[in-house]
Order: C-alpha cells, then structure tokens, then sequence
C-alpha cells in the first residue's frame, strides 16, 4: 500500500505530471478556444438559418401571389375568349 501511494501516483493511479497537464494553461486554453470556436459556429449557422427561413418564406409569398395571378389571368381570358366567340345580334 505504502508503494502504491509514495506521493508520485494518485488514488486513480494518475502520475502528478499527468494532472499537472491536464490542469496546465495550455489544455485548458485549447479547450476554451475549441469551445469558443464551437460556439461562434453554430451562432453563424443559426443566424444563416433563419435567413434561409426567411428567404424560403418570402419565395412562399411570392408562389402563392403568382399562383393568385395566374388564376386571375386565366379567369380573364377565359372571359374573353367566351365573349369574343359568343354570337351578336349583327351576326
């Protein structure tokens, strides 16, 4: 037991130069910075996201008034083609 705890090794048998890494600015930094780095990654892709979402509504907008256009048009001539053929009194 003595040789299993001599001040080298922790209780999970963790050298103290182990711990010492992973507690070192240097480790702690790189996770801080790939967290950060992280971070900024999806607020970018949130942020392009709802422009897409935005861009996708106003092409729905847009679809939707067409397609009311289109109907409109086709209601117009279909008006115009019934009256152009249909038989006047002159004929």
């Amino acid at each position: 037991i003595t040789e299993a705890c001599d001040g080298s090794d922790d209780i999970f048998g963790l050298s103290t130069d182990s711990l010492s890494r992973l507690r070192s600015p240097s480790v702690l930094e790189v996770r801080e910075k790939g967290y950060e780095r992280l971070k900024e990654e999806l607020a970018k892709a949130q942020r392009e996201l709802k422009l897409k979402d935005e861009e996708c509504e106003r092409l729905s907008k847009v679809r939707d008034q067409l397609g009311q256009e289109l109907e409109e048009l086709t209601a117009s001539l279909f008006e115009v083609g019934l009256f152009t053929s249909w038989p006047t009194a002159t004929s």
